[in-house]
């Protein structure tokens, strides 16, 4: 203890808030609230906990305040809830935020959070389950999480909560925002913090209590009533959850015997039976028991978890104590040690337990449990906020809908089969331990599709019957080897009273006394990955009678989770038995537990101790348990884990304690006891195991108010600041705090905070004694002497008037000095007074010529050193005229003039503290200090030498940091001591090492004495330097390992001990580690940096490290800067700075700069012609991010950046500007017949205006990022067209283009306005769809929800919206929502979106169902939405009716019309989804025959009556068949889908289908598909070879019109086979195509054939149109863009809407999303451009027959976003940036970034190639974390490289820096006085670019990081010219690298050879002025 601080009376800081609410009254009475200081534990407060606040709750009856550093931060109230508070804790729970981030599967988003509710799960309210939230193949952030303590998660995967528990219900409150609630089937009794959630203590009756003993044992499990289902009632407290209009579940019937009547009548009543002790480990899941090992043979068998026989922990045992850290020194994440502490007041006996949690188990592990449905519909509790909802309500929905699941059969049958039978079909033993383990476990006779569902024990106290019902067994009540410790209290080990001898007895090695010889408890744990419950899924029956039978509570118990593990360590009794009466049923609140780790010393590491503490309020003992801690390796493991293992090899009892707490201060732990005493005052002590007892005396004067604590006055009103009357007797000690702060209370009720402090606050003084509590020998912890030394002499200097003001300073180097002067001889004691030559100014010390205040300064600076630097300043030079001479009276022992007196003071100071009866105690025969006369001889002798040659060690390492001057105060001290010892080379004199070390260090007075008295050892070897080793590593002669703390204790210590001295000395540790290997011969530079990183070396270090000794390193990162290896980590990237490749391994979104993305620039970008046009501008961006969208702009101006074709393409995608036509007048015509002209072209026109949206779609695709306060406007069209040559505007007739009659048309607007919204977009939930909705459904707005639902935004809207949509059965609306939601729940077979799909669908209802008043396109729309909701899952009930529909024959005369061709085609569509490209593994579709019936509708014969029937599915079946069998290179099956071998056959089937047939064999023969003229002339007919390039046509006959659609299907095979691939190649094929077909279709149709015709030929162009633009997806080349805007301008009659729709969309392709994304080629792209581009154009806005034109916009699906874009990581601006792209076949493309990329998985590596950037590469092959971020972000990010570092010759590099600085010269000239400057006058261009930016607005080395030009200007500057000691060994260490260097043949990169060259000759020209 080294002082004591009043902090004055102590009250809750949420106290007077409480009162101004009028919560609770004035003055309130302390009985009418509850509070308790919180310690912050697994918060990183660093070294001073303060940091974090200290933090209080308040609890009354119905509130909670938590308050933070004397501020309320929340407040809690429960006044609705109906029930009092019983207690509130904080812990730590899995991050809620983490496992909603991890949802991210399928097109859809993942969960977002709310602020007061859980986060919801698709539309429910129910929260999704666990699995689901992980997503399909990950974990909560950490692959393989640990048990233990919370250091086992690491921070970021863990969020601390508050849990307040009230009678029935717990509700917790992450600190983020997030709340839950859980309601609880039983009272609770007490809560404890755990280091995963808490662990909760159910109340139970006194009567259990004391009838526990007395009840008759329970039935072995064998037994037959063990297997029987017992009807005990349960407490009234319980509440069962019930729903509505679900009947309560069946009861069991209980058959019992008359044999067995009297021991179940006697068991009914009480619940001891019942566990007592349950986990809650994540709010979101269910309550896990706790259970304790009782299997000897589990023990045995080293896994304890593969055991069943587990049961859950006694009743009788109360839980006092669980530990919430790590209680190992190393803080092990794999293996932790916690510890538990239990009573049993029946038996009365203590237990220890080690606590282990089951591992969570990860979801990809088949063997461990289930499978997943693949829509994660395992389900988790809901959390809520009403009582009787959340956690009482059952999750039995997939969603957010769903009826209740079916019962186990047989589970419900197992219950009822008599235990005999039941015996027999018992399982085997691997399928009963993981029922044992995973309550989620399925039979292996039960159905796949039934699954057991545990009901919640948080919600409800029964089960319905489907449960398996095995009895629980209760646990045996009696203690196996209850060991008496009679022995253990002995005499005058009492903790009362303060002697000189050592707490608890003078225990001084736990390991010497052991009071249980022989008891040594080793538990062999195995800690094997066992499965976990992830979470248990709902019920599926509920009670909804009041009273609960325990019947069903204790029968759930066996779907609970055994989640965590006890072992008993071991049981001792309580001393002093007294009957059971006097022990309190609360005993928790009457018994203080807590631990102590045993300091770590450097020989004390194995074994380790930990100190548990049991203070029993009641009894007045304090039990001390001496636990030991070993490790021991796992063998089972190939890891070769070390596990602890704990037992408790000593207990000791202290009688007479009032109270005992745990004082914490920084690192530093003790007891702090408070003891009886004879005047009944009480006595405060502090005591540890390992230290001295130490006596706390209280503060003169005790504060009434903290003087740091403002604004109570309001409150208590004027307060005396000191209290008048001295308390009569201490009672408690309450609320312990961070920095050691206690309240102490009172005989009159007040609370006194102290502040006791054990922690230096000086950061030297605390390294100090931490260096000496490490290297003096641990076995008699003789470093822990000096600690509780300097605690002595600091308390005795306070009372001292002429001390120093730095009392921790001085109070240590009198401690060192004790250790010296005891054993000097005062008479000897002289000064020594060196002659030197003074060039410094003096120092005036005397009282003559000196105020006090002046002194006091003087002292305060000076006693830190041999002068403050400020004293030695031209300002102070007055100083120097002082008369400095001594007083006539002076003293011998009194320093002359100019003599700094510390070190004399603090020898004096020393002596005399010896003579006190405190240092008496210290030094006498049972003294503390190490040279105290109670150590052992060696030790007296060596103390002091070990101590100086480590705190050598540690000067040696300051030298290394440039930053501190604490060298300075240390060097005279370590040269005193050094004399002291007698060792010439370690002393002040000439001749010494520290002598020389200083300038100033004769300006210091040393006592030149020596030690007499004790017999030390002699100088072992010179002082080591680091400076003169470092210039070693660089000689031939490889030198010796430069001497470290370890070294000094024992070379052979454990890996805790190698890191503790790492970190007292870090930079010697790292430095002798990287210049140890200096000299190895071919290391490379990427070598030596790995090298630098393995040994520890952050980027701070290097900024410290002297120049000299740093430059080695910086020569070797800048050597690796230009080509790191791409397998580096983002640490490795740090330390080079390439934080361009850093951020490439983030996993946030890339930051997105704010404003103008372009570079500033004065020069206008805008005429005043531009900014006039800019008003008539359609486009309105107020609704969107401004900045998301200017970012957009600028990555499409730099990929688009050498013409305006992007321009263009907006032009003529605008579909709200007047069109322009031109309308040549004839020269008879009159003004009327122009006029009617006009008309009839703008009515043209107007057709062509109404396709455009579908291709504005894909133009703006996923492009803005919309505010979420604003309306996302949805653009209407602007059917005005302006006429040449006369410009007048004529508007096509309205009446005609009405939105119900061109309903179709705003339908594409709405998508365009939806799909333009990010994919990436935050915000998109319920409330802002719900904001969008207009108040009157129109089409638009339900083109917009297909569009949200496309980008996956519809996976968080509300049920209730949903039914909103739908009820009104709006078509439009009804389709976008249908097709939305299919496409959000893409491939997840979500329930209730089947539901919704299923009650639009005709063949989906139940046979006698009414009929379905809905519109057919709404149930086309329900058959495709089945197909996306099930794509890819085989699903069997699905594919039957698919294909019943396709195949479907109407019986009725007349048809409804529903099953039309678009109707079947949709069928077939959706068929092909779910089973897309499994054609060769059906699995259980085999005998449906699908192959066979598919191949009779689309080429098989049919019947004459039936073909008009059959012809509308033949292209169903033709599409289904080719994405069934999509790539499968099935050609038996390719050759019965091709189209017809003879020309004869052409004319019985149907001309487009020639196009199906065709597209459908090459989608199976995907691989044979080649883009030469080549392969398509093999391909085509014999008799059409000869005209496969059209050029020989010029005429239209119908009888080719299969030739054209074959070859148009050709075209659109090659098109989806090289979709996205940029090929030229392909692109001038299928061009080449697109100009005949246009060509053909511009020749004269004279009859209804050549009509026909040129109908078949524009269709073929319109395909092969879209098959070129998906090649080219996304490039916006031009030779195709070209023909395209052709297409565009198109205002014949003759072309149709369809026509102009695919010319628009394929417009839109070629510049798909700004030329940011393009198509890909999986299975599910190629099915959804097929989809999407299918080649049946409607022939007018409102057709819908062949196909439906919502899913035209399927091509959403086929996107990627492969744009690489390159940011400067400075600015974050897109930037232009050559690229070299490398494929896996070897091939090489040269691109310019922002470019598309070819498909990720066929890329090698990406490397930039701009000279002007550090080159970046991405290594697919080797570095999955590339590949992963360039799917997320497609971003790169470069860094400008400065001229110093691009060129190797200064030439070059001039020439670069002068070519920059032309750039910017406005910017430049205003900085450019700089160089004028004497510093900077001698660098050349390209350092003065280091310095000045050549952007003068660039951020670009505007940091504080160095560069060369520092390093240069201090070795320069500073070095040559400060003549210091170190500066020149910086030189010289340099020196001798750059010979090293020069002698390899290398180049020096950091500072060049130049300019060491010019430094060696400066040192050489001072040196001759020198001589």
């Amino acid at each position: 203890m080294a002082s004591v601080t009043s902090l004055g009376v102590h009250t809750p800081s949420a106290l007077p808030y409480l009162v101004a609410e009028g919560i609770l009254p004035s003055n309130p009475a302390d009985n009418l609230y509850t509070w308790q200081s919180v310690t912050p534990d697994g918060l990183d407060c660093g070294e001073d906990l303060d940091l974090c606040g200290e933090e209080e709750l308040l609890l009354t009856e119905n509130c909670v305040a938590w308050s933070q550093s004397g501020v309320v931060r929340r407040l809690f109230r429960f006044d609705v809830e109906g029930e009092r508070i019983v207690q509130a804790v904080f812990t730590w729970f899995p991050a809620d935020e983490s496992l909603r981030r991890a949802n991210a599967n399928g097109p859809g988003k993942g969960i977002r959070n709310g602020s007061a509710t859980p986060p919801t799960a698709g539309w429910s309210s129910k929260a999704q389950s666990y699995n689901a939230q992980l997503g399909a193949n990950g974990t909560n952030g950490n692959s393989n999480p640990k048990e233990g303590s919370p250091s086992s998660k690491p921070v970021e995967d863990r969020q601390r909560a508050l849990v307040v528990f009230l009678k029935t219900q717990a509700h917790v409150y992450y600190l983020s925002g997030t709340s839950h609630v859980v309601h609880l089937p039983f009272e609770v009794d007490s809560v404890l913090p755990a280091p995963h959630g808490v662990i909760i203590q159910r109340r139970i009756s006194a009567s259990t209590l004391q009838s526990a003993s007395q009840s008759a044992p329970p039935a072995p499990p064998n037994s037959f009533v063990s297997s029987q289902a017992q009807p005990w009632s349960a407490p009234s407290s319980q509440q069962a959850g019930f729903i509505a209009g679900l009947a309560p579940p069946p009861r069991l019937p209980v058959p019992t015997t008359s044999l067995l009547d009297d021991v179940i009548s006697a068991r009914q009543g009480d619940d001891k039976g019942l566990p007592r002790l349950f986990s809650l480990v994540d709010p979101l899941s269910e309550m896990g028991l706790v259970v304790a090992e009782t299997s000897k043979q589990s023990r045995a068998s080293g896994n304890a978890w593969d055991r069943t026989a587990n049961e859950p922990v006694n009743t009788s045992e109360e839980m006092l104590y669980i530990s919430t850290n790590d209680l190992t020194s190393a803080r092990d994440e794999e293996s932790p040690l916690t510890l538990a502490l239990t009573i049993n007041r029946e038996t009365r006996m203590y237990t220890v337990w080690s606590v282990n949690y089951a591992e969570p188990e990860t979801i990809a592990a088949p063997s461990r449990r289930r499978t997943l449905a693949p829509s994660g519909s395992q389900s988790r509790r809901r959390s809520s906020y009403a009582p009787g909802t959340g956690a009482t309500t059952p999750n039995v929905r997939d969603s957010f809908g769903g009826s209740l699941r079916a019962q186990n059969p047989l589970a419900s049958t197992h219950a009822n089969i008599p235990f005999d039978k039941r015996k027999e079909s018992k399982l085997d033993d691997k399928d009963e331990l993981a029922s044992q383990l995973d309550p989620d476990f399925n039979y292996p006779n039960a159905p796949a599709e039934q699954s057991r569902r545990v009901s919640s024990l948080l919600a409800r106290a029964d089960l319905s019957s489907s449960y398996d019902k095995m009895a629980f067994s209760d646990l045996a009540s009696s203690h196996a080897g209850n060991t008496s410790f009679a022995g253990a209290s002995r005499r005058g080990e009492s903790f009362g009273g303060y002697s000189s001898r050592g707490s608890f007895g003078g225990i001084a090695d736990p390991s010497r006394r052991v009071s249980v010889p022989g008891n040594k408890i080793y538990p062999n744990i195995e800690r094997d990955e066992i499965p976990s419950d992830e979470l248990l899924e709902g019920l599926d029956g509920f009670s909804d009678s009041e009273e609960s039978d325990i019947l069903g509570f204790e029968d759930s118990l066996s779907g609970l989770k055994k989640e965590v593990l006890m072992t008993k360590i071991q049981d001792f009794g309580i001393d002093q038995p007294q009957p059971a009466s006097s022990f309190p049923l609360q005993g928790y609140q009457n018994t203080k537990v807590f631990t102590l780790a045993a300091p770590q010393g450097s020989r004390g590491t194995s074994p380790e101790y930990t100190f548990m503490c049991i203070h029993d309020a009641k009894e007045r003992k304090l039990l001390v348990l001496t636990i030991e801690i070993r490790r021991q390796s796992n063998r089972k493991s190939s890891l070769q884990n070390v596990r602890p293992l704990a037992a408790v090899v000593d207990v000791k009892c202290g009688t007479g304690v009032l109270d005992a707490v745990k004082l914490t201060d920084g690192a530093i732990s003790r007891i702090l006891v408070l003891s009886e005493t004879n005047d009944g005052h009480g006595e405060l002590t502090l005591q540890a195991p390992w230290s001295a007892l130490m006596k706390v005396e209280l503060p003169s004067t005790l504060r009434a108010q903290d003087p740091y604590r403002l604004g109570l006055s309001f409150y208590y009103g004027d307060v005396e600041e000191v209290l008048g009357d001295e308390p009569r007797a201490l009672l408690r000690l309450l609320h312990t705090s961070t920095n050691g702060k206690v309240d102490v209370l009172d005989d009159r009720g007040r609370r006194h905070r102290l502040q006791v402090q054990l922690q230096p606050r000086n950061e030297q003084v605390r390294l100090i004694l931490d260096v000496c509590r490490f290297v003096l020998p641990g076995h008699d912890r003789a470093g822990e002497g000096i600690l509780v030394a300097w605690w002595e002499v600091w308390k005795w200097l306070q009372g001292q008037k002429d001390c120093f003001l730095n009392d921790e300073w001085t109070s240590l180097v009198v401690v060192l000095f004790t250790m010296a002067v005891a054993f000097i001889d005062n008479g000897n004691s002289k000064l020594s007074v060196q002659q030197r030559k003074q060039n410094r100014v003096s120092t005036a010390r005397t009282a003559a010529h000196s105020d006090a205040n002046c002194e006091a300064m003087l002292n305060q600076e000076s006693g830190l050193g041999c002068g403050p630097k400020w004293l030695k300043s031209p300002a102070w030079k007055w100083l120097d005229g002082i008369d400095d001479e001594l007083p006539a009276d002076a003293s011998n022992n009194y320093p002359p003039a100019g003599k700094n007196p510390f070190l004399l003071t603090c020898s004096a100071f020393a002596r005399e503290f010896l003579k006190t009866p405190s240092g008496k105690r210290a030094f006498d025969q049972q003294g503390y200090t190490p040279t105290a006369a109670s150590r052992h001889p060696d030790i007296q002798r060596t103390a002091l030498a070990t101590t100086l040659v480590a705190l050598h060690l540690v000067y040696e390492n300051q030298k290394l940091n440039s930053s501190t001057s604490r060298k300075n105060e240390l060097l005279p001290v370590l040269a005193q001591l050094g004399g002291w010892l007698g060792w010439e080379s370690w002393s002040w004199g000439h001749e010494g090492y520290y002598g020389n070390e200083d300038e100033d260090i004769d300006q210091w007075f040393f006592e030149d004495t020596s030690i007499n008295g004790l017999a030390v050892p002699p100088q072992p070897f010179l002082p080591p330097s680091i400076y003169e080793w470092s210039e070693g590593c660089f000689g031939d002669q490889k030198p010796k390992p430069f001497l470290s703390l370890l070294d000094i204790v024992s070379p052979s210590l454990s890996r805790e001990s190698s890191l503790a001295s790492s970190k007292m000395t870090p930079q010697t540790a790292v430095l002798a580690e990287i210049f140890s290997r200096a000299n190895e011969s071919g290391q490379t530079s990427s070598e030596r940096v790995q090298a630098m990183v393995k040994a520890g070396i952050s980027i701070r270090m290097l900024e410290y490290l002297p120049e000299g000794l740093v430059a080695p390193l910086r020569d070797a990162i800048i050597s690796s800067q230009a080509r790191p290896p791409t397998t580096w980590n983002a640490g490795v990237l740090d330390i080079i700075g390439r934080v361009d490749l850093r951020m490439l391994l983030q996993e946030e979104e890339p930051k997105v700069p704010s404003g103008s993305t372009m570079a500033p620039t004065h020069e206008a970008t805008r005429d005043i012609h531009s900014v006039c046009n800019s008003t008539s501008e359609i486009e309105n961006i107020g609704s969107f991010d401004g900045s998301a969208e200017l970012d957009r702009v600028a990555v499409t101006r730099l990929i688009f950046r050498e013409d305006r074709r992007f321009a263009e393409a907006s032009k003529l995608l605008n579909q709200m500007k007047p069109t322009v036509a031109r309308c040549a007048p004839e020269p008879e015509w009159s003004e009327s017949d122009l006029l009617e002209a006009q008309k009839e072209l703008a009515q043209v026109v107007a057709i062509r205006t109404l396709a455009v949206s579908s291709g504005r779609a894909l133009l703006y695709y996923s492009a803005r990022v919309p505010l979420l306060t604003e309306r996302v406007p949805v653009s209407g069209f602007n059917l005005s067209c302006v006429m040449k040559p006369s410009n007048n505007t004529v508007t096509a007739d309205k009446n005609a283009y009405s939105e119900e009659k061109i309903g179709w048309a705003f339908f594409h607007s709405g998508v365009a306005a939806g799909l333009s919204i990010s994919r990436e977009a935050k915000g998109i939930d319920t409330s802002w769809i719900v904001f969008n909705k207009p108040s009157e459904l129109s089409n638009r707005h339900a083109g917009f929800l297909l569009a949200l639902g496309l980008n996956g935004h519809l996976k968080s809207i509300a049920k209730w919206v949903a039914f909103k949509y739908l009820t009104p059965k709006h078509t439009m609306t009804s389709i976008g929502l249908l097709l939305g939601l299919s496409a959000s729940y893409l491939g997840t077979m979500d329930t209730l979106v089947t539901r919704l799909l299923s009650v639009h669908v005709t063949r989906m209802l139940p046979p006698g169902a009414a009929e379905l008043n809905l519109s057919p396109l709404t149930q086309t729309t329900g058959i495709m939405g089945i197909g996306l909701l099930y794509c890819n899952t085989q699903h069997r009930r699905m594919s039957e009716v698919m294909l019943s529909e396709i195949e479907h024959i109407d019986e009725t005369l007349n048809p409804d019309g529903l099953r039309d061709e678009g109707y079947r085609l949709a069928a077939g569509f959706a068929l092909g989804f779910i089973n897309l490209g499994k054609g060769k593994d059906l699995k259980g579709l085999h005998d449906m025959h699908i192959v066979k019936r598919l191949l009779s509708l689309a080429v098989g014969n049919r019947k004459v009556s039936l073909v008009h029937v059959l012809d509308k599915a033949t292209a169903a079946a033709t599409i289904a068949i080719a994405l069934i069998f999509m790539k499968t290179q099935d050609e038996a099956l390719a050759r019965k889908i091709d189209i017809p071998d003879t020309i004869l056959q052409f004319d019985y089937v149907r001309p487009d289908i020639f196009l199906l047939r065709t597209l459908a064999r090459h989608l199976i023969m995907w691989n044979d598909i080649e883009a030469t003229h080549s392969w398509i002339r093999k391909c085509l007919p014999v008799p059409y070879r000869d005209k496969s390039r059209l050029k020989s046509k010029q005429t239209l006959s119908s009888e080719d019109m299969p030739f054209f659609n074959i070859l148009a299907g050709l075209c659109f095979s090659i098109g989806l086979r090289f979709a996205g691939s940029r090929s030229l190649e392909v692109r001038k094929l299928l061009v080449h195509y697109l100009d005949q077909f246009t060509r053909l279709c511009r020749l004269p149709a004279l009859n209804y054939d050549a009509k026909l015709t040129r109908s078949t030929v524009r269709n073929c162009q319109d395909i092969v149109a879209l098959s070129a633009a998906s090649v080219m997806a996304g490039t916006g080349d031009l030779h195709l863009f070209r023909r395209l805007r052709s297409l565009h301008g198109r205002v014949d009659p003759d072309t149709s809407y369809g026509s102009h729709l695919a010319a628009h969309v394929a417009i839109g392709v070629l510049f798909l999303g700004g030329g940011s994304y393009t198509f890909g080629t999986s299975n599910l792209a190629i099915a959804s451009l097929v989809c999407a581009f299918y080649p049946l154009f409607p022939t007018s806005i409102m057709d819908n027959k062949s196909h439906l034109q919502a899913f035209r916009h399927f091509w959403v699906l086929a996107t990627e976003a492969r744009c690489l874009i390159a940011r400067d990581v400075e600015t974050h601006r897109p930037t232009l940036v050559s690229v070299t792209v490398t494929l896996r076949n070897g091939t090489k493309h040269m691109l310019n970034a922002p470019c598309l990329l070819p498909e990720l998985d066929d890329i090698a590596t990406i490397q930039t190639t701009s000279p002007e950037h550090w080159s970046v590469t991405l290594d697919f092959a080797n570095n999955p974390s590339h590949v992963a971020a360039i799917r997320r972000y497609q971003t790169i990010y470069v860094r400008q490289r400065p001229a110093h570092n691009t060129h190797a010759s200064v030439f070059s590099a001039t020439l670069q820096a002068l070519n920059a600085s032309q750039t910017s010269q406005v910017g430049r000239q205003i900085f450019q006085w700089i160089f004028t400057l004497p510093a900077f006058a001698g660098l050349d261009q390209a350092e003065r670019a280091l310095v000045l930016p050549p952007d003068a607005g660039s951020p670009v080395h505007a940091g504080t990081e160095g560069t060369v030009v520092d390093d240069r200007l201090v070795l320069e500057k500073a070095c040559l010219g400060s003549g210091e000691r170190d500066r020149l060994w910086n030189l010289r260490v340099l020196f001798r690298w750059a010979e090293e260097v020069q002698a390899r043949g290398e180049r020096i990169k950091w500072l060049g050879t130049e300019v060491v060259e010019g430094l060696r000759a400066a040192v050489w020209m001072a040196s001759r002025d020198v001589q």
